[in-house]
Parts: C-alpha cells; sequence; structure tokens
C-alpha cells in the first residue's frame, strides 16, 4: 500500500470518527467541541510529522531524479560540443 493511501485512509477513518462522536456524543454541545478539538489536535500533532516526513521523501526522490536527469542532459551537451569543436579543428 502506498503511503499516499495509507495517510489519506487515515484522514477519512479520522473524519468518519469525529462524525459517529457529534452523532453518538452523550455529552453537551461545547464539551463535545472541547473534546473534539483535543482529539483533533492529537491526531494533527501524531499524523502530521508522518506526512511531513513522507512528503519530504517523495520531494528528495523527484529532485534527486530531476538532478540526474539534468546531469545526464548537460555531460551529453558538454559531448556533442567537444565533438563539435573537434570537427571544427580538423577543417
Amino acid at each position: 500500500m502506498s503511503t499516499k493511501k495509507t495517510i489519506g485512509g487515515l484522514i477519512i477513518g479520522a473524519v468518519t470518527g469525529v462524525a459517529l462522536g457529534l452523532l453518538f456524543a452523550p455529552k453537551r454541545g461545547k464539551e463535545t467541541r472541547e473534546a473534539i478539538a483535543k482529539t483533533s489536535g492529537e491526531y494533527l500533532d501524531k499524523f502530521g510529522d508522518d506526512f511531513k516526513s513522507s512528503f519530504e521523501e517523495q520531494l528528495d526522490k523527484i529532485l534527486r531524479k530531476n538532478t540526474e536527469r539534468a546531469e545526464a542532459r548537460a555531460r551529453k551537451q558538454i559531448e556533442e560540443v567537444k565533438r563539435e569543436i573537434a570537427r571544427i579543428k580538423a577543417n
């Protein structure tokens, strides 16, 4: 399972849990809102770091791949320029 799907599932699960909690809450509105605020803050603390870490890993992969491609293109261009210089000198 991909990280993206896992994080999506966690978010959907958290939202569903909050919605069901609201529907079946035995507490007054104010108490329920305070509990939701506390719980959502805990979820954000817990999963926010995981999401940030996953995002940074994916960003690093993309940057590495693009850097490698750019370096390969640059090497190819340099070789083409060297060949052209050699051809011009030969004439």
